[in-house]
């Protein structure tokens, strides 16, 4: 960032990618109803740290992919 490489601790969920279609076309997967509403169904914002890995493995792709489509 700015030229400079950047570090994340242990609380950073990441995703990284090859190309900036890759990482567009999921960004719009994850900003899909059927993804927000999934997500906003399991997460629980009063907690300490209220997004896990858990949760983010439930995200299914391929379904989320055919809602988007379908």
């Amino acid at each position: 960032m700015d030229g400079k490489p950047v570090m994340f601790d242990d609380t950073v969920y990441y995703l990284s990618f090859d190309t900036e279609e890759a990482a567009i076309d999921t960004l719009e997967k994850l900003n899909s109803k059927a993804a927000l509403n999934l997500l906003s169904s399991l997460i629980f914002w009063d907690e300490k740290r209220p997004i896990k890995t858990s949760i983010l493995n439930v995200l299914d792709w391929s379904r989320l992919v055919q809602g988007i489509q379908g």
